[in-house]
């Protein structure tokens, strides 16, 4: 046993001093080389204070030291008898004390290291010791320890298992201790386990499991002594296996060990008929229970899981011979045939997860047997009978409930489910071939395959399990069942969700199928005609998620395994492009695609297709993003990470970067990013080769040179290499500086959002590719042989244009994650000092900023911290410059740093404005806000390392500084908290500053006294009291954020206390103060947007404190948690609004601490589920209410999902209880958590027709069982009421939750029946089965179907239709019609409806499913006409609602008919013509009967019949005249709804008409009079016309003249309607674009009504008209002009419709193009064009609006933009932003600029010289009189300006705009040209001065610089 004594705790084990002790005693007595070593090694374990890998290091060092001795010493010499002292000396004792000593860190690492010490010591001893004792000294002692050691009772049962495990597991040494004294031990454990705790138990079972596994032999021979530890221990387990109380784990492992015991009982005959109840059988060991019985288990019975346990334990235990034993009496049966029946019973009817799991478990062993016993080995003997009663247990039945289970459970959210099912499905698989000859498990599999071919392609695991298949089967198995299979696979792929899986899927079968190619038909078009076929059609698809699904996952793996079909794919595209029209859209996305995998694979060469007019070309300029994302990899992603660029290559990356870095689509921004993240490390790769080149060349030269003689041929080889290599590498540099420059620039004042985002991510990715410390990741510690930095001209982005764009960013940017970009590239990026600035700069910088941080708009102060921050972490910490905020000189202490003096004075500085805000909060608010200075406070804290040596060696300072910020920000809090705290926040006083002040008049008043009648700042725009009280809340709000973000930055960044606080900078006390101040924010604060902020600082604190190893940090998460729910449960709390911060409080703790979540649910449970008094007071929130609010929230944390899945169903029953509450506020709590509770329970919808948020019942109540019964119970008593005629609260929630339900594919299958026989036609609506979860609602829901409610009927049949599988839907029909059909049993209305209802519901659910299966289809063509015309008689029915109703139902299964698959078309028509031709006639008659009052349903229904008629009697033969005559007859009819029904009709479907009538009639009912008709009627017919003069433009020439006079008058009657703009707009252009003068005014309608201003949807009907007007309206200025503003619209659809009309119409494209480049080819179209005199004046003014801007028409108004502000009237508190945020000033000036030199250019022109000037006039001199005088009215206000405030958005636009008017006018600009000279302007500008790209687009000098 181990000694006790003085011990040093380390981190590894303890060591005691009397060890070391020994240790350098014996030091100086053993001298000679191995005692060296081994005191050495010795030492190193021993030595004090380090790490626990340390140690363990040493532990084995020391064992494989004592290992050598023994092999280089002697037996009977003097080295080897002092060796073998040293080693009793010091090493025996110590390490037996070890090896039984208490546990330590790492435990099983520590203990096997130590016994392996122990091991090579008994070596040692045997080998060196000269008698048999010395000899057996290490076995004796260890053994002796051992007895001593698990006879000691006080032995934790831990430590108790992890010395037996590890003395068994080993060395041969520790096995054979174990085995002398196995009997010993078990009588251990077996006394043990009658006393021990649920834990211990567990242990103790552990330790017993691999010991009599794994030593049969002991355990026969203790089995034939009948020995009393096995007897005790056997009945120990019977009794835990049978315990419930003991846990599922302990029972579990109970059924092991109990197996493993009797298995040496006796034979396994006598063992299983014991078993089973016959004690007649003599066994070495009693079993006085009777475990098992031969009647099937039930589910929920105490011996279920106890039972399933020992089938377990007996079928991994016993062979597979024994489990054949037949058992029972009358008649006896096979063990696995009882096995089998009684786990697919459990398996059928269990509810909770860890059953279902282990009789999974259960299943998969009982398979195991089988699959042994029909692949006999050399072990096992079976007979041929014996393995036809194998075969016998393998029924059809079986084999479909197996599959059943898997199909049902697969989508489960238990992981562990998914892993069991499919260990189930794989093994049944391999059952099936061993079982069954090649033909029959063809045909086993085939049905399996049916059965998921059959199932919905929309499931997830339908995918999954054909993968898994194909492990087994063959693809031509699955084509041979589903020619049609891939493109069937393809057209689920459409949806994103399932995109992904389904790829996988089909890269799985392709890989299979082509394993099975032979090698000479890898390029066979006919034998891979199966896939390429199908592949080729996917990557042409309309869809666009196919087509980059396909072109990301598929075609790069397709390439992969079959290299050889690249040319098979191409042509395949090639020959699709000419025979699809619609398909030849998308040639160029699919070759691109292709040739990206195959480039990446090395199969083609980029060159080849580079070049004006090439593939990559046409990429480049087209709109769709996704084959510009393809285009991209094209050029970047390479086989080879150092493979070199050429020139075309370089030059196509250019024309890429320049088009496509402003786009709106962030998903595309990031994948553009990725692929440019690629390209620069394969740019610096390249870059890094050729330098390396180039240098060991120039050194071989060099020394060549240096020794002279004449050049050899290797010499002149290297200076031919030298030459190229210095041209390539020029080529890369060039394009690298070009990068660089490109990216500074793109960041010009007033860029877009999209452009600056992709400009700063591209900045970032530039500077990481040179990051050194990234190259030296990315070189896994190889040395570099040269440095990029050493090459002359390298490109750097560290200049001072950079640094100049990036502060003008983060001072004008409004956008904050841009604003965090640049900082982060400046303070993480660019050098310490950063460049072009001086000292002098940045004292300059930071007065500003001091500034502005007290502006009252967040957006002013955050830009002033960003900017402070950045001057903080670039010469504070990094330089430790100290710097004064102000010229007056702050006092500076001895032991302040520059970070501690700097912080400091903004401290002072937040002292005044909170001063101030505690004497006037209104004060504060407007002049001397809080939140400014906060943020800047958190910024620099953020920057800060705690554990720095900067902050450590200076703790006593830094505390006092921490200590004076946190007493700040409880002042801060504390003093707007009554304002955020108050019932009403936005916009209301809270009522204490009433009492303390009256009203806020006198707030005011006192404000304004203070500061000597001078105007306060903002109050020009504070005019009411609704506005002061407003600016104050928004102060308010900001301060309560940011001052949470500085408690973040502090206590969540800072070591925590450890009782020392050695390095902490706060102490427990104040930990708890803060916390304690969250809490009560979180429990008072009313505005969100506060306690949101709050919610994150308290989550973050919580999650910190959780991890800390104090224990009393560690409890303060709980005890928050326990004063949150005693706050919810309170009486006397109100914060409303849907509790506040309460429930984020909550989720605060509990998601940093999940196991804190149960109690907290439980509680909350509980909460919610008291009653609410009657007489409870209304002023207050009611303690159920904060409980449902914190509830729902706890669902909805994304942190929390997996964890509160097990709640959901306790929440919605509490859900659907709280529906029934007397309160009105827990029913409106209960109505948001049900929708919650459904959301996570079901998922969301993503459509309306969505299905995939649906689960089958099994897979619903296995998840949540405690909702079966309950949600029962609820129906059948809301359907009780129902029919007294009230509505139950919880009557829509339950059917809400039902019709989300469906059954299983396999239990609609068999029906329900065990039998497999479908389900008889009468009991659809009353069968149960114990396998159909769903069957006992139907029963239920027949009523409610027929209840007098007609939402209650709806619902209902909507639930009922969800239970109603597909091979039930013809059965289900005919069990809702056949009533119906006999006029003694129709009964009432309610139930004819109800029963109708149901019918249109299934088939609503099923028309998806029945397209897919023709099984399913042919059976519902074949019976369903006959059981709709038993039932026609309801077209009698006196009720219209029940007679409309028919007649829909019948419209849609007969009419429309979209279930019904091409193939079955023909035999369909044959079959429903009688009841085509009854309904028919019956429509007709209807329609032209005299409307009677209520028909209108009945009219609209037979109307869509009628029109439906029209389609068949076409096909009949009847001409297009009268179904053109019959709509138009349906046209005039007077209900609105038949007229919408036919012009619906009309334009959806493709017909035959007699076009001249129909246009008539269009037209006839397009200009109604408004009073005369329903409008939408009247709209709809003018679509419908529009749409059809499209299609046929014979409609247009016909129309009458006056048509576009009717219409123009229809819109002047309604000037600002944007629905009848939207309507008539493309009539009017349709019939009116053919005339000159109303194509004027068609296209200033047009241009009105596509102003930014408009709604997106008045714009693009406005664009449609634009494109039927451009066909032929000839292209004047006026219409040019048009194009160029749309193609700038802030909608990508506006944008990318109006380049297509213009590459078409104007440009005469081929290839669409992108808006950007459409607009600069048209801008230079317009500029070359032959103007005739007339029109120039109008090109003329069209650039002159574009150069001045667009809202700017008076050249005046450009400039109030930029005159000099008054500090205070900077701007309102929330401006409004531009109708078009993406309009950028420099591509507008760069534009007009370009088009109107060039038409200067190409026209007369005198001149003229002055005595300053040289002024160009040309001929139409007088049209650019506006650009002089917008430059005469600008320049007097550019004079007065700083050239630094260039970086201001306004300020640039306007310079920029008058510098591009000189430009044309041919003048200078005086003070612009001065501007320049200094270099203060904006580098932007700069460049637009002097030439250049700028923005991603080419500029031309504006100004001349010498």
């Amino acid at each position: 046993m181990p000694a006790k004594g003085a011990q040093r705790h380390l981190v590894g084990v303890a060591i005691q001093d009397s060890w070391v002790q020994a240790c350098d005693q014996c030091k100086g007595t053993y001298q000679a080389p191995a005692h060296r070593d081994v005191l050495h090694s010795l030492q190193d374990f021993l030595m004090p204070k380090q790490h626990q890998g340390s140690q363990l290091a040493a532990l084995r060092k020391l064992a494989s030291t004592i290992g050598k001795l023994h092999k280089t010493l002697k037996v009977s010499t003097p080295d080897s008898s002092s060796t073998l002292s040293l080693l009793e000396a010091c090493i025996v004792s110590p390490f037996l004390q070890l090896h039984f000593a208490p546990s330590a860190a790492r435990e099983t690492s520590f203990r096997i290291a130590i016994f392996a010490v122990l091991a090579q010591l008994h070596n040692a001893f045997m080998a060196l010791g000269e008698t048999e004792q010395t000899r057996q000294l290490i076995a004796t002692r260890l053994q002796s320890s051992y007895k001593e050691f698990i006879a000691d009772p006080l032995v934790p049962v831990v430590h108790l298992g992890a010395v037996i495990l590890t003395t068994f597991d080993a060395q041969p040494l520790g096995r054979s201790v174990v085995e002398s004294t196995f009997g010993a031990i078990l009588t251990v454990i077996a006394g043990r386990l009658d006393s021990a705790t649920k834990e211990s138990v567990e242990l103790l079972l552990k330790i017993a499991t691999p010991l009599m596994s794994r030593c049969p032999e002991l355990m026969q021979t203790l089995a034939s002594q009948s020995h009393h530890a096995l007897q005790s221990l056997l009945d120990a387990v019977f009794r835990i296996c049978g315990d419930a109380d003991y846990g599922q784990d302990n029972q579990f492992l109970a059924g092991f060990v109990m197996a493993t015991l009797v298995h040496h009982c006796g034979s396994p005959e006598d063992v299983l008929a014991t078993l089973f109840g016959d004690h007649a059988r003599s066994l070495r060991l009693s079993i006085a229970s009777q475990p098992l019985a031969a009647s099937p288990i039930v589910d929920g019975s105490p011996n279920t899981y106890a039972t399933l346990c020992i089938y377990r334990g007996l079928l991994t235990t016993f062979s597979a011979e024994s489990c054949m034993t037949n058992v029972g009496t009358s008649p006896q049966r096979s063990f696995l045939e009882i096995v089998a029946t009684h786990t697919l019973a459990v398996a059928d009817e269990a509810t909770d997860v860890p059953t279902r799991i282990l009789s999974f478990q259960v299943l998969i062993a009982w398979l195991s047997c089988i699959s042994k016993l029909l692949r006999p080995s050399a072990n096992t003997n079976v007979t041929p009978d014996r393995a036809e009663a194998v075969r016998s247990l393998l029924e059809p039945n079986v084999i479909g409930r197996l599959f059943a289970f898997v199909v049902g459970g697969w989508e489960d959210d238990v992981e562990s489910m998914q892993l069991k099912l499919k260990d189930l499905l794989l093994l049944l698989l391999d059952v099936l071939y061993a079982a069954y000859s090649s033909v029959e498990v063809e045909e086993r599999v085939k049905q399996i395959l049916t059965t998921l071919l059959a199932a919905d392609w929309h499931r997830k695991m339908k995918y999954d399990l054909m993968s898994l298949m194909l492990s087994r089967v063959q693809p031509r198995t699955i084509l041979a069942l589903c020619p049609e299979f891939l493109d069937i696979s393809f057209d689920a792929m459409t949806i994103s969700m399932l995109a992904s899986r389904i790829s996988a899927f089909v890269n799985k079968f392709l890989q299979s199928a082509f394993t099975s190619t032979r090698k000479e038909d890898a390029d066979s078009s006919d034998v891979n005609a199966y896939w390429v076929d199908p592949v080729s059609r996917a990557l042409m698809s309309d869809s666009q998620v196919l087509r980059k699904v396909c072109s990301e996952n598929m075609i790069n793996f397709i390439l992969k395994e079959n290299k050889a079909c690249l040319p098979l794919l191409l042509e395949a595209c090639d020959k699709r492009k000419q025979i699809d029209e619609a398909a030849s859209t998308y040639h160029l996305h699919a070759t691109v695609a292709i040739l990206k995998a195959a480039r990446l694979l090395g199969l083609v060469q980029l060159n080849d297709y580079l070049g004006r007019g090439s593939i990559v070309e046409k990429a480049i300029m087209h709109p769709d993003e996704n084959l510009r994302v393809d285009v991209l990899a094209l050029l970047c992603d390479t086989r080879a990470k150092t493979a070199d660029f050429s020139a075309g290559e370089l030059a196509a990356l250019r024309s890429f970067l320049l088009g496509s870095l402003d786009s709106q689509s962030p998903e595309f921004r990031q994948r553009i990013q990725a692929h440019l993240n690629k390209l620069l490390r394969r740019l610096r790769n390249a870059m890094y080769a050729d330098w390396r080149d180039l240098c060991s060349r120039k050194e071989f030269i060099d020394a060549a040179t240096s020794e002279g003689g004449a050049a050899t041929p290797k010499l002149l080889l290297m200076r031919s290499q030298v030459t190229d290599l210095t041209n390539s590498l020029a080529l890369k540099r060039d394009f690298m500086q070009w990068l660089c420059d490109e990216t500074v620039a793109a960041l010009f004042p007033g860029c877009s959002f999209q452009r600056a985002t992709s400009n700063l991510a591209l900045m970032q990715a530039i500077l990481v590719s040179q990051d050194p410390v990234t190259i030296a990741a990315e070189m896994d510690g190889a040395a570099a042989r040269v440095s990029l930095a050493d090459m002359p001209n390298y490109p750097t982005l560290a200049t001072p244009a950079t640094v100049q764009t990036l502060l003008a960013l983060i001072g004008n940017d409004t956008h904050q994650p841009n604003r965090n970009a640049a900082l982060h590239i400046l303070v993480r990026y660019l050098p310490a000092e950063l460049p072009g600035t001086s000292m002098q700069d940045i004292h300059g910088l930071l007065g500003a900023a001091i500034a502005r941080l007290n502006d009252v708009r967040s957006h002013e102060s955050e830009t002033a911290a960003t900017i402070v921050r950045i001057v903080f972490a670039k010469y504070v910490l990094r330089s430790g410059v100290f710097l004064n905020l102000s010229d007056a000189h702050a006092p500076r202490s001895e032991n302040d740093d520059p970070a501690v003096f700097f912080i400091r004075q903004f401290v002072m500085l937040l002292k005044a404005n909170i001063d101030v805000a505690k004497s006037n909060l209104y004060r504060s608010s407007t002049t001397s806000p809080m939140h400014g200075l906060f943020r800047t406070l958190r910024g620099l804290l953020s920057e800060i390392d705690f554990t720095s040596e900067l902050v450590q060696s200076n703790l006593s300072v830094w505390r006092a500084l921490v200590g004076e910020i946190m007493t700040l920000v409880d002042d801060a809090c504390e003093t707007v908290l009554a304002v955020c705290a108050d019932e009403s926040p936005e916009g209301n006083l809270p009522a204490s500053f009433a009492d303390m002040q009256n009203n806020m008049e006198n707030v005011i008043a006192s404000a304004r006294d203070d500061d000597d009648d001078e105007e306060i700042e903002g109050s020009s725009v504070q005019g009411a009291k609704s506005s002061e009280s407003q600016l104050m809340l928004y102060s308010c709000f900001h301060t309560i954020k940011e001052t949470s973000a500085v408690l973040q930055a502090l206590l969540c960044r800072t070591p925590l206390p450890d009782g020392k606080m050695s390095k902490s900078l706060v102490t427990h006390a104040q930990i708890v103060r803060s916390g304690d101040l969250l809490r009560r924010l979180l429990g008072s604060i009313r505005h969100r947007g506060a306690f949101s902020a709050v919610h994150v600082c308290f989550s973050s604190l919580c999650g910190v404190l959780l991890a800390a190893k104090d224990s009393q940090l560690a409890a303060l998460p709980p005890s928050w948690l326990q004063g949150f729910l005693a706050q919810a449960a309170g009486a006397d709390v109100s914060i409303t609004r849907r509790s506040a911060g309460l429930p984020l409080g909550v989720c605060a703790v509990v998601s940093a601490g999940v196991h804190l979540l149960p109690e907290a649910a439980r509680t909350l449970l509980a909460i919610a589920t008291k009653p609410v008094p009657s007489d409870k007071e209304t002023s207050f929130d009611l303690p159920q209410v904060h409980a449902y609010n914190i509830l729902r929230a706890i669902l909805q944390d994304a942190h929390l999902t997996t964890r509160a899945r097990p709640f959901v169903g306790d929440a919605l029953n509490l859900s659907m209880q709280g529906f029934s509450s007397l309160s009105f506020p827990v029913r409106n709590c209960a109505a948001m958590l049900f929708a919650t509770c459904i959301a996570k329970a079901f998922g969301s919808k993503i459509s309306r027709d969505d299905r995939s948020n649906a689960a089958t019942g099994r897979e619903f109540f296995s998840a949540f069982p405690q909702l079966r019964t309950g949600l029962l119970e609820t129906l059948e008593e809301a359907v009780e009421t129902l029919h007294t005629g009230n509505v139950h609260p919880a009557l829509y929630p339950v059917l809400t939750v039902l019709a989300r339900l469906k059954p299983s594919a396999l239990d609609t299958e068999t029906g329900g029946n065990d039998d497999g026989g479908d389900a008889s036609t009468s009991d659809v609506g009353s069968r149960s089965s114990s396998r159909d979860p769903l069957a006992a609602f139907r029963p239920a829901l027949l009523r409610c179907a027929a209840a007098p409610i007609a939402k209650a009927r709806d619902l209902s049949a909507r639930a009922f239709a969800s239970m109603v599988g597909l091979t039930e839907l013809v059965s289900g029909v005919k069990a809702m019609l056949e009533p119906l059909a006999d006029s003694s049993v129709t009964g009432p209305q309610n139930t004819v409806h109800g029963n109708l209802l149901i019918v249109a519901a299934v088939f609503e659910t099923q028309t998806a499913a029945l397209v897919v299966h023709r099984d399913a289809s042919r059976d519902a063509v074949a019976n369903l006409p006959d059981l709709f015309l038993k039932a026609a008689r309801l077209t009698k029915n006196p009720c219209p609602v029940t007679h409309a109703l028919y007649i829909d139902v019948a419209t849609r299964v007969f009419g429309q008919a979209t279930w019904i698959p091409e193939d079955l078309r023909k035999d369909a028509d044959r079959r429903f013509a009688t009841l085509r031709n009854l309904l028919a006639k019956h429509a007709w008659d209807q329609l032209l009967r005299p409307r009677a009052f209520g028909d209108f349903v009945v009219r609209r229904a037979c109307a869509s019949f009628a029109l439906e008629s029209l389609a068949w009697s076409a096909a009949g033969g009847e001409g297009a005249s009268v179904s053109t005559d019959l709509a138009i007859c349906l046209l005039k009819d007077e209900d609105y709804e038949v007229q919408l029904a036919v012009l619906s009709f009309i334009e959806t479907r493709k017909f035959n008409w007699d076009v001249q009538s129909l246009r008539v009639a269009l037209t006839a009912t397009a200009f109604l009079d408004p009073s005369a008709c329903y409008y939408q009627v009247s709209q709809r017919a003018a679509a419908v016309l529009t749409t059809l003069s499209d299609q046929d433009p014979s409609i247009r020439n016909d129309v009458d003249t006056d048509s576009g006079l009717r219409i123009e008058s229809i819109l002047d009657a309604s000037p600002m309607s944007h629905g009848l703009a939207a309507a008539y707009l493309p009539l009017l252009a349709s019939v009116s674009s053919d005339t000159p003068t109303s194509g004027s005014d068609v296209l200033a309608r047009i241009d009105r009504w596509t102003q930014d201003s408009v709604p997106l949807s008045t714009r693009l009907a406005a664009v449609k008209a634009l494109r039927i007007a451009a066909r032929v309206m000839s292209p004047t200025p006026a219409l040019l002009f048009l194009y160029l503003r749309l193609l700038d619209d802030e909608d990508p659809d506006v944008r990318e419709d109006v380049a297509a009309i213009v590459g078409s119409v104007v440009l005469s494209l081929t290839t669409p193009i992108t808006a950007s480049h459409c607009r600069d080819l048209l801008t230079a179209h317009i500029g070359g064009a032959p103007w005739k005199t007339k029109e120039l004046s109008s090109v003329i003014a069209g650039f002159t609006t574009l150069l001045i801007g667009y809202r700017s028409k008076e050249p005046s108004s450009s400039t109030h933009s930029v005159e000099p502000e008054e500090a205070g009237t900077r701007a309102v508190l929330f401006a409004r932003e531009a109708d078009n945020l993406r309009t950028e000033a420099l591509v507008d000036v760069r534009l007009a600029v370009a088009g109107l030199t060039t038409l200067i250019s190409r026209h007369p022109r005198s001149q003229t010289g002055t005595t300053t000037t040289t002024t160009t006039t040309p001929s139409f001199s007088s049209d650019l009189d506006p650009l002089r005088r917008y430059l005469a009215t600008t320049i007097p206000v550019l004079e007065g300006l700083d050239p630094a405030s260039t970086s201001d958005p306004a300020v640039f636009a306007t310079v920029l705009r008058a510098v591009g008017v000189a430009r044309v006018l041919d003048l200078d600009v005086g003070p612009i040209v001065s501007w320049h000279a200094s270099g203060k302007v904006h580098p932007a500008l700069r460049a637009a001065l002097e030439g250049g790209e700028i923005g991603g687009v080419a500029f031309s000098p504006l100004l001349v610089v010498a």
